[in-house]
């Protein structure tokens, strides 16, 4: 379904194609399971040189409700952005960011879209444009990510991980919080680690699956194992208790789900509820929160991971750019989940070389919007 929204002299119009990409393989995880991602991707011409392209993808993934809850006031955000110059428009939504006067993933496509045509009109690639360092525009680097292997049983969940570090990955993230007994779960992460050996770094997700008890109990089983961190262990508003957690268990604690914004994540610093914070440009608002997100955790002397919402290859490589803007390198990113998707809807492609996804080269975000993979996938 297309829809277009009125032009103007300078930003000259704004218009999207929702999607529905089928998933590889069904993807289980503490909050249900998945068969689709639902997204759109967004348009902007502006009234000379090349426009942008960006992409709106809530959670949770498999939702067509909340695209379109999400997508509902798009009008009303574009009609104040008419008439505005590229950076008059990324002031505003900074402004509309830190209100909260729109859904994030909203502001995120209609911010990558604009970064997008900004950086094409300067001959910058994303990276370049988001660091104000010109030389990222002919230096791309190669970009460290996760592999990602779903909730599953203890053999299954093992193979996957091996496979993957034979593949060059050095970083896993295993899915957990599903079997709600801890001697299944610090089984599964006994497995997992015996499968990928000492040295590649592990990382648990639970998607806020555990209360307090429970997370102490597993993860203390999980000591042993070497674990890089625990993302989301207890559910996103309980950061009194994930600061309680921080104090019983070795295991670095990592938040995602409450990470909403750069208030959110000041937040949590604030409370010393995390070691460690997750960053999904599409749930805090844009690239430019997200890169303001990481730079002041780094001040606070916390460290970021960049992840991907399991969007296409658009929104992952926005994201990369972003990674590869940074002044240091955070940990391995998880952007390696472009192999769950059906398609990627770029032309390029994104793949992996050693647990590593390249920069690409080009001007914006350096991809091509595979149009007719995009027709295929509409809804």
């Amino acid at each position: 379904m297309t829809r277009e929204i009125s032009k103007d002299p300078t930003l000259r119009s704004l218009h999207w194609l929702t999607y529905r990409l089928p998933l590889v393989d069904e993807l289980a995880t503490s909050t249900g399971r998945t068969r689709f991602r639902y997204g759109a991707i967004v348009k902007l011409d502006v009234s000379s040189g090349a426009g942008g392209t960006g992409e709106v993808a809530p959670l949770p993934l498999s939702s067509s409700t909340a695209l379109e809850q999400t997508l509902a006031p798009a009008p009303a955000l574009w009609s104040s952005l008419r008439g505005r110059s590229l950076g008059e428009a990324l002031e505003i939504l900074g402004e509309y960011v830190a209100t909260g006067t729109y859904p994030s993933p909203l502001l995120c496509g209609i911010e990558m879209a604009l970064l997008d045509a900004l950086a094409k009109r300067r001959r910058w690639s994303l990276a370049a444009l988001l660091s104000g360092d010109e030389s990222r525009s002919t230096s791309p680097e190669a970009v460290p990510v996760n592999f990602l292997v779903g909730a599953g049983d203890p053999a299954t969940c093992a193979h996957l991980a091996h496979t993957a570090v034979a593949a060059g990955f050095t970083c896993v993230k295993l899915k957990v919080g599903l079997r709600h007994q801890v001697e299944r779960e610090v089984e599964l992460v006994a497995a997992v680690r015996e499968a990928v050996g000492p040295e590649t770094d592990l990382r648990l997700d639970a998607n806020g699956a555990w209360n307090l008890d429970e997370a102490i109990a597993v993860l203390t089983g999980c000591q042993p194992y070497h674990i890089q961190y625990v993302e989301q262990p207890l559910p996103a508003a309980n950061l009194d208790d994930m600061r309680v957690l921080r104090r019983e268990v070795s295991i670095p604690v990592a938040a995602d789900e409450s990470v909403t914004s750069p208030a959110s994540a000041r937040n949590i610093i604030d409370k010393e509820a995390a070691d460690i914070l997750i960053v999904k440009p599409q749930m805090v608002g844009g690239l430019c929160a997200s890169r303001q997100i990481i730079l002041e955790a780094d001040i606070r002397g916390l460290r970021a991971v960049l992840t991907s919402s399991i969007e296409s290859g658009i929104g992952v490589t926005a994201t990369l750019q972003l990674a590869a803007s940074l002044p240091q390198r955070t940990l391995a990113c998880g952007l390696g989940t472009l192999p769950l998707l059906a398609d990627d809807l770029i032309v390029e492609g994104l793949p992996i070389c050693a647990g590593a996804l390249a920069v690409p080269e080009g001007l914006g975000l350096g991809v091509t919007l595979d149009k007719q993979a995009l027709n295929r996938y509409s809804v």
